[in-house]
């Protein structure tokens, strides 16, 4: 989308973008700076000429790096409630994050916050306007980004389970800066982006205003290089689908051997679109290669690994798995007392003991839940003689990275169940195995 040479108004922002009508929740991302101001007072002066059906939040996320952070909460909460718009604040707590900047880690954990309040019938907005469109194309190119990286922001996109749209898009800053004044608004001024420490201010207000006296039209020529490049990210994503469609198993994971039968160009750009279906942060370029050369190419009995952010991808059986490491004590023991959900201390993951028959079978017996240390052998019912459980599991093609969370159970110190998995024969009588079903829930 081109620079708009519209006048900026709420009956020219919702025809440009028909997909906000269609919404049953505007999700606002709410700062109190002008552009979300701007986009605030816009999507509610289209909701009082009924141009705009759709519930109104206001969400603004509390970051808590600036020292004024509780004050502008309660500035905005003020406004929305002066302009009867529903307020939502959510303050999150910063980590830090390897490979993430300050900058990355916040937008990361704002986006997080921002996807709560998105159902497939809701739609986000942000105030991004052209020129930032302009400055993300050149801190791209700066950074030595691909395609996707320097087609920028895209004006809709999926998000959640529902949409991100930024209406402004199309609108310079002038454009704002002049609809705010004409319309008598105020708004925050962050004190963070007046300081050139952070890249982007630096291109704002250094880089561009240099530019733009040898070239006036740059900021406009810019926007028009980032919809090229948007229209060739979307072959690239439609190559890629078919891609993927080939090399994907049922399970998720890629078959190796029929991705390194693509070209090499081809597997990047399949990896990449494999990566980004699955909602994970792209790894840097030199973290791709290795996935290709190291992971991809290592021996067959090997367990390569690539790790970036909080992901990594490794292969097991010829097939390339994308997962999130949990670290966990796997000393811990936990007490089954009949009870019929028990918790493990792995995120989501949960035994489900369900009674066979209507008549509760009291269990005298004690039984606890342990994870795999080393050494651990049993005798399946299928079997003449005990085994170790390694053994077993390398033989049932468990992914050794899955190995230790498996949940153990153990009746009077003794293995008993490998849930999911096997029944020590010694206790296929035994009333637990009898009248329980377990079920491992992830």
């Amino acid at each position: 989308m081109a620079c708009n040479t519209d006048k900026l108004t709420a009956a020219n922002l919702v025809e440009s973008h028909p997909l906000l009508t269609q919404a049953v929740t505007v999700v606002v991302a709410y700062s109190g700076g002008i552009d979300s101001q701007v986009l605030l007072h816009l999507l509610l002066q289209a909701k009082c000429t009924n141009l705009l059906t759709a519930e109104l939040i206001a969400v603004y996320v509390n970051h808590g790096l600036s020292p004024h952070s509780d004050a502008w909460q309660q500035q905005c909460q003020q406004v929305c409630h002066q302009l009867g718009v529903d307020f939502k604040a959510v303050v999150i707590q910063l980590f830090t994050v390897k490979d993430l900047g300050i900058e990355a880690a916040a937008r990361q954990a704002r986006y997080q916050a921002l996807a709560e309040f998105i159902t497939p019938t809701a739609i986000l907005v942000t105030g991004h306007h052209a020129d930032d469109q302009a400055e993300t194309l050149l801190l791209q190119l700066f950074r030595g980004a691909g395609v996707k990286g320097l087609a920028a922001m895209p004006t809709l996109k999926p998000f959640a389970t529902g949409q991100h749209c930024r209406p402004l898009l199309a609108y310079t800053r002038d454009a704002i800066q002049h609809y705010a004044e004409e319309q008598q608004l105020t708004w925050i001024e962050d004190e963070s982006n007046a300081t050139q420490d952070f890249d982007r201010n630096y291109i704002r207000h250094t880089l561009l205003p240099v530019i733009q006296q040898r070239w006036p039209a740059v900021t406009r020529n810019l926007i028009k290089s980032a919809q090229h490049l948007q229209a060739a990210n979307r072959l690239l994503d439609a190559k890629a689908s078919a891609d993927l469609q080939a090399i994907q198993t049922l399970a998720g994971s890629l078959q190796i051997d029929l991705l390194q039968q693509l070209s090499t160009e081809q597997q990047q750009n399949v990896l990449r679109y494999w990566l980004q279906q699955q909602g994970v942060s792209l790894p840097s370029t030199a973290k791709l290669q290795h996935i290709l050369s190291d992971v991809c190419s290592s021996r067959q009995d090997a367990n390569p690994c690539v790790h970036w952010s909080d992901m990594s991808v490794r292969r097991y059986q010829g097939q390339l798995y994308l997962i999130k490491p949990h670290q966990f004590d796997n000393s811990i023991v936990l007490h089954w007392r009949q009870q019929t959900r028990l918790a493990l201390p792995l995120p989501s993951q949960q035994l489900l003991f369900q009674p066979r028959s209507d008549s509760i079978i009291e269990i005298t017996d004690q039984v606890t839940i342990r994870f795999r240390q080393g050494g651990e052998r049993l005798a399946p019912i299928d079997r003449s003689h005990s085994q170790r459980l390694k053994k077993l599991l390398q033989e049932w093609q468990v992914a050794p990275w899955l190995r230790d969370q498996i949940p153990l159970i153990y009746i009077n110190d003794q293995l008993a169940i490998v849930v999911g998995f096997a029944v020590n024969k010694a206790f296929a009588e035994h009333d637990l195995v009898r009248c329980y079903s377990i079920e491992w829930l992830r």
